[in-house]
């Protein structure tokens, strides 16, 4: 759903700000998470968060996806994509293992209180990434997708 969403967005809107509305929602994800007693809920406590985690880097996908892809000749798409997609995977895995790092640091992940610590020490710098990269891409210069409409705004 979040791709056909980013999809829609971007025949309205900036690839940036759709990029930084969903390291926000990203964001706001991962904060909610930190905050998840030891005694946590999964309906109210886990779900709110990894629902707006999951909206968020769809979001995200699509307008990074299409920013990388912009402008790459027909017979080197193949290529851009295989790297792209790399990158993808490599920063995921990097991302989690980083986390896990200081997650484990924060807390003894053995104990639910441990656990709780834990991944409050562990979300809440994501989602500290997850702002500073809303700063970059807002950085960016304003560019609309490819065959986008440019819409006149008074």
């Amino acid at each position: 759903m979040d791709g056909r969403l980013g999809s829609h967005l971007l025949g309205h809107v900036a690839l940036r700000l759709v990029a930084a509305g969903g390291l926000l929602l990203t964001a706001g994800g991962a904060f909610w998470l930190s905050t998840a007693p030891v005694d946590a809920r999964f309906a109210a406590d886990v779900l709110p968060g990894l629902l707006l985690i999951g909206l968020g880097v769809g979001l995200v996908f699509v307008a990074v996806s299409i920013t990388a892809m912009a402008g790459i000749p027909a017979q080197h798409a193949g290529m851009a994509s295989g790297f792209l997609m790399t990158g993808h995977e490599i920063g995921a895995a990097l991302g989690v293992a980083v986390l896990a790092a200081v997650a484990t640091a924060a807390g003894d992940l053995t104990t639910p209180t441990g656990a709780a610590t834990g991944f409050s020490g562990g979300f809440l710098p994501a989602a500290g990434i997850a702002v500073l990269a809303v700063v970059a891409f807002l950085a960016m210069p304003a560019q609309r997708a490819p065959g986008q409409a440019r819409l006149h705004r008074h």
